[in-house]
């Protein structure tokens, strides 16, 4: 049962508590409790058992000869209460299947995958043989689940057709069942007709029935209940969304270059998985609470999702000082990073001065094809700019915190042979159809750049259509550019404002006035000071469980 996780907590599935009822008659009837037919009627969950991932929990399961009422309970406590009765014709306890609608022809277009990652936004973290939906229609009428040999697995997948269904983003438990009729024979004699190496039932959801039916089960008046969220633990991150220019030099502190350079990463290489190396030498004058390494730790941290390997690179004992700070961090050097470890962004002290040209030499050997560089100019000067062209380099973001120089630089990548212009209209739609058009080109699309252009729409939705787009399969050819310019010149290839930025190969490009670069970035806000008030108002939006 430990596949069965609601919202991060390991549940014992609903179905589970009735096994156990129906294994307690089949002990008072001396068979095995698989061969016997049973009805469950007006059963009720009072409450769900949460699994310790050590220790045990005891339940009592109690069955009345004469009336077949049932009662598990847990230390004295009722979890499920209902009524079971064995039957020697469960057909007659069926809805007869002249009364079923026909099958429609809806097509089951959802995979495994879609289904349990539809239901994993939910809060169903099901793994092992609770993952046993193969297929299932859009509206969750239909759908195949394999046999896995087991009876609590099968009619929990059940039930989880049967949320799919429901047309909302909230966490449903059961919490009543009006009857269900396992025909243990019938359900045997399918199995003998199924594919030995593939066996599937089908599975069909009759809403206007209140109904649901797979193999030899039939489970009617399923009652589900929506629960609340558990909140996260941890503080909310407080952002702001603005416009950041990327190399106007304007000062923000270490911390916030770093955060902009991460998310510039992140936007170009649609991943999860980051790993990241702070390269330090001896000549390098830096403390520990000045290091980039626990300044990343936090940033990727604040990400939903993201999954990051730290690593730090630097004399032994340089930064024994303070474990704390660097608990999330991995020393190691780097000569010992193989190729294959694909760093995707690395940090370094003065990385543009002659006397560590060796030091960027090791960097772009272990980098990722598209990696990224953030140096930090102690002494820096324009001319030094020239320099990463040098080492097939771009300059991607010059910021300043008063005491360095951030700048951010992206290894090249050869761009594609073919590029496609599409111009975003906001008031008509005939460019998603050539969009469309080129995203269906599968064999064609890994040689090719989209780009989309919204110019003279000052309220385009251009950059939230973009990130999305580039989340999809083949969505890594997508690039934009943003006019919020309305006397920038028109766009064009020819036209040297827009190839070279374009020549940089960046996700989304947005122009502002005077001709400047930038895009739109998640800023923390400033902290607020406290103030004393004489009245305060406080609501309680969710209830407790």
């Amino acid at each position: 049962m430990n596949g069965h996780i609601i919202d991060g907590k390991t549940l014992i599935p609903a179905i589970g508590y009735l096994a156990m009822a129906w294994e307690t008659m089949g002990m008072l009837h001396a068979e095995m409790h698989t061969e016997l037919s049973v009805v469950f009627e007006d059963v009720t969950f009072i409450r769900a058992t949460h699994i310790p991932k050590e220790g045990e929990i005891q339940l009592t399961v109690m069955v009345q000869k004469g009336t077949g009422r049932f009662e598990v309970t847990e230390n004295s406590s009722a979890i499920v209460t209902g009524f079971i009765r064995i039957v020697k014709n469960p057909a007659q306890e069926k809805i007869p299947a002249a009364l079923l609608p026909e099958d429609d022809e809806e097509e089951e277009v959802m995979n495994t995958k879609d289904i349990y990652k539809e239901l994993r936004l939910r809060g169903y973290q099901y793994s092992g043989m609770f993952r046993s939906l193969k297929s299932a229609s859009k509206s969750g009428n239909k759908g195949h689940i394999a046999w896995m040999g087991n009876w609590v697995t099968f009619l929990d997948n059940m039930l989880q057709i049967m949320i799919l269904g429901i047309d909302t983003k909230a966490l449903f438990v059961p919490t009543k069942i009006r009857k269900i009729v396992i025909d243990t024979k019938l359900h045997q004699q399918e199995i003998r007709k199924l594919n030995p190496e593939d066996r599937q039932f089908a599975v069909h959801v009759y809403k206007d029935m209140d109904a649901i039916i797979a193999g030899g089960v039939e489970i009617r008046g399923v009652k589900a209940t929506a629960i609340p969220r558990r909140l996260t633990s941890g503080d909310p991150v407080l952002e702001e969304y603005k416009f950041v220019a990327h190399r106007d030099r304007a000062q923000v502190s270490l911390k916030e270059a770093i955060s902009l350079s991460t998310q510039i990463m992140l936007e170009y290489h649609q991943t999860i998985h980051v790993k990241t190396i702070e390269l330090i030498d001896d000549s390098d004058d830096v403390t520990e609470d000045k290091l980039a390494s626990p300044m990343l730790t936090e940033i990727l941290g604040n990400l939903p999702l993201i999954q990051s390997k730290i690593y730090l690179s630097a004399p032994s004992n340089r930064f024994n000082g303070n474990d704390d700070l660097l608990s999330n961090v991995t020393a190691i050097d780097i000569n010992n990073i193989p190729k294959e470890e694909n760093i995707l962004l690395a940090v370094g002290i003065g990385l543009l001065s002659v006397s560590k040209n060796h030091q960027l030499d090791k960097i772009l050997s272990k980098l990722k094809n598209g990696g990224f560089i953030l140096t930090r100019e102690k002494s820096f000067k324009p001319e030094n700019l020239s320099i990463p062209s040098k080492y097939n380099l771009d300059v991607i973001l010059e910021k300043n915190t008063g005491e360095e120089t951030i700048i951010l630089l992206k290894k090249k990548k050869q761009l594609c042979r073919k590029t496609e212009i599409i111009r975003v209209n906001n008031d008509e739609f005939t460019w998603l159809e050539k969009l469309n058009s080129f995203m269906n080109l599968e064999n064609e699309i890994a040689d090719m750049r989209i780009i989309l252009v919204s110019e003279g729409d000052l309220e385009s939705g251009l950059l939230g259509f973009v990130n999305c787009l580039r989340k999809e399969p083949g969505g890594e050819v997508i690039r934009s550019i943003l006019i919020q310019d309305t006397k920038a010149p028109k766009f064009s290839l020819q036209n040297p404002l827009y190839s070279e930025q374009l020549q940089l190969d960046l996700p989304i490009n947005v122009l502002k006035p005077g001709k400047i670069w930038g895009s739109y970035r998640h800023q923390l806000l400033s902290s607020l000071e406290p103030k004393l008030v004489h009245h305060a108002y406080i609501d309680q939006m969710v209830r407790s469980m």
